[in-house]
């Protein structure tokens, strides 16, 4: 979603008669590729698929929101592949490099949008060619997982909201232990130690150790260190990447004491389910089954959730005014149907 959006707004703020009802659904055409780029592989990633797949659906919804441009869309498809990059080496290592490759991924879609607007053409057997998207990217791809999909059920309307600042791979256990921890009233001095089992993609997301040496990249995407704060901090934010807040010999020795496991699941795609052990130091052993990670389609945030996130985000910038933008911004959103894009890439640019 972050690539399509960033890219999607990019163009509708050069054009800014653009109508909010093409906008909307350039965005639905642009996830519903990328969403099912990622739902027919068959393999673990190679990639990183929020840049690799988001930049393809990108360059489609560009295409679909430009309605006079739409011939041109086998050609941007093209050329947004002939950009097509993404590495996991970022993940791994916790660089900054991953969130700019969603900035990079951005660009490439725009730019394979106006190099096709200016006549140049693209490869055009993309996805199922020899060289194309299913054979180098994903390495291992079932086309037929998706077939029933297509036309029917769209991603847009299956996308999972991030109630917590961290990975998403982080979040089912982060609201796990919030929900033992309440019916309980447990406190972090009670805690033995922490046990998660989960599938293998979440295991290699955020199944990291902690140290004392950290980046907020790396913290962000370390398991063990998000739980351990917000048993002993409170509830994570931005100050939680603070050079102080990451040396916290309190926090990191409790994370020393949060394992990960893997669950046994064979797919190596899935999320869910999870499962969360908590151990008190008095004996006493809670156990949690998470179906469904918070803010997923199978356990969505509500409204209120959603708006307190994102003031939460808009705070820092805008300080008192983030309530009256949040809600300026909404309605904007909601006139889309009827309107054209001005007003809202005027309230996200300030």
């Amino acid at each position: 979603m972050s690539v399509p959006t960033a890219a999607l707004l990019a163009e509708a703020a050069r054009a800014p008669a653009t109508t909010g009802a093409d906008l909307l659904a350039g965005l639905v055409a642009a996830v519903d590729l990328s969403v099912n780029l990622g739902m027919a592989a068959t393999a673990s990633l190679r990639f990183f698929r929020p840049a690799t797949a988001g930049l393809m659906g990108a360059a489609l919804g560009l295409a679909r929101m430009a309605r006079g441009r739409s011939a041109m869309a086998a050609d941007a498809l093209g050329l947004a592949y002939s950009q097509v990059s993404g590495t996991m080496q970022a993940h791994v290592e916790g660089s900054i490099a991953l969130p700019l490759q969603i900035a990079f991924a951005a660009r490439g879609a725009v730019t394979a949008h106006d190099l096709a607007a200016a006549g140049s053409s693209g490869p055009h057997d993309v996805i199922e060619g020899p060289f194309g998207y299913f054979a180098l990217i994903e390495e291992q791809a079932d086309p037929a997982r998706i077939a029933d999909r297509l036309g029917k059920n769209f991603g847009i309307a299956e996308l999972s909201h991030k109630p917590f600042p961290t990975g998403r791979a982080a979040h089912a256990v982060l609201d796990g232990l919030n929900v033992l921890m309440a019916q309980d009233a447990i406190q972090g001095a009670e805690i033995e130690r922490i046990d998660a089992f989960v599938p293998p993609l979440i295991a290699r997301l955020v199944g990291r150790p902690a140290h004392a040496d950290m980046t907020p990249s790396y913290a962000r995407l370390c398991l063990p260190y998000l739980a351990a704060s917000q048993i002993m901090q409170g509830a994570l934010g931005p100050a939680s990447y603070t050079p102080e807040r990451l040396q916290d010999a309190a926090v990191l020795a409790l994370a020393e004491r949060v394992f990960v496991h893997t669950d046994g699941t064979h797919d190596p795609n899935a999320m869910s389910p999870q499962r969360l052990e908590l151990h008190l130091k008095d004996g006493r052993a809670l156990d949690l089954h998470i179906p469904h990670t918070l803010g997923a389609p199978g356990n969505p945030l509500s409204e209120a959730a959603r708006d307190q996130k994102a003031l939460a985000c808009l705070a820092p910038a805008l300080g008192d005014m983030a309530g009256q933008r949040l809600d300026a911004l909404k309605r904007a959103i909601d006139a889309l149907p009827r309107t054209d894009c001005g007003e809202l890439v005027r309230l996200l640019a300030r």
